[in-house]
């Protein structure tokens, strides 16, 4: 079975511990709950390093450890173990494929920040008024024309209004 654990941008974990990869690590603590953290399924991951720069990588557990099981914000089991390897970093593509994989929500996928071509995977999944604000007020790396393509198109005319509105307070705070 193969093993995942999120890291901010630095390969840093919990209190700023810091990884590489290829490397073994050992935690003395007695309490399971201070081990070192993984999961199988990586969008459980994101409760930990929710960042659109988070690093994954692929882990090896190697000593004692114990599940958990998290209800709260993104489900799943997760292990803590007292030995972890680093086996490698997932590339970003990587990462977009298990996601997707996986039947991850849009919202969870969507804080990495993902291409337009990524998201577009998801087609009719996409729906609701939360996606339309994830999509069309947070996502200014799209055009209008992405957007659209995006949301479903009852939402069409208010992305429409929401980009003029963008544009006169632009040139407003412009002068």
């Amino acid at each position: 079975m193969v093993y995942y654990k999120a890291f901010d941008k630095g390969l840093r974990g919990y209190n700023g511990f810091q990884f590489e990869v290829g490397k073994t690590y050992t935690h003395e603590d007695d309490d399971s709950w201070r081990w070192f953290h993984y999961s199988h399924v990586l969008r459980v991951t994101f409760w930990y390093y929710a960042h659109p720069d988070s690093r994954f990588c692929i882990v090896e557990s190697q000593g004692m450890r114990q599940r958990f099981h998290s209800n709260v914000g993104v489900y799943g089991n997760y292990w803590t173990t007292q030995k972890i390897r680093i086996v490698r970093e997932l590339s970003r593509d990587e990462v977009y494929e298990i996601l997707f994989k996986e039947h991850t929500p849009f919202w969870i996928m969507n804080i990495l920040k993902p291409p337009f071509e990524v998201l577009l995977q998801y087609g009719k999944r996409i729906r609701g008024d939360c996606v339309f604000d994830e999509i069309v007020r947070q996502r200014d790396d799209f055009t209008l024309k992405q957007k659209k393509a995006l949301i479903p198109k009852k939402y069409h005319r208010r992305a429409e209004i929401h980009e003029d509105v963008k544009r006169i307070k632009e040139r407003r705070y412009a002068v």
